[in-house]
């Protein structure tokens, strides 16, 4: 199952020793912010495509209005 942006957050924040801020695994460390970056990618996408949809949505729906008065 794939981590959510919270759980990956989580998940680095396990490999900081809070006391000396050193990172415990970097090799893990890294790929978490590979993970953390893409998926950060993919929700400025699902977003932009949503956004994209309710515009489609909004402009068929006045064309449609307009067909409706028109006939």
């Amino acid at each position: 199952m794939a981590m959510s942006i919270y759980d990956i957050d989580d998940a680095i924040m396990s490999l900081v020793d809070m006391e000396t801020g050193e990172i415990e695994d970097e090799k893990r460390f890294d790929e978490l912010q590979m993970e953390r970056k893409q998926k950060v990618e993919n929700i400025g996408l699902l977003l932009k495509n949503t956004v994209a949809e309710a515009k489609a949505i909004k402009e068929e729906e006045q064309a449609l209005a307009a067909r409706r008065k028109t006939a």
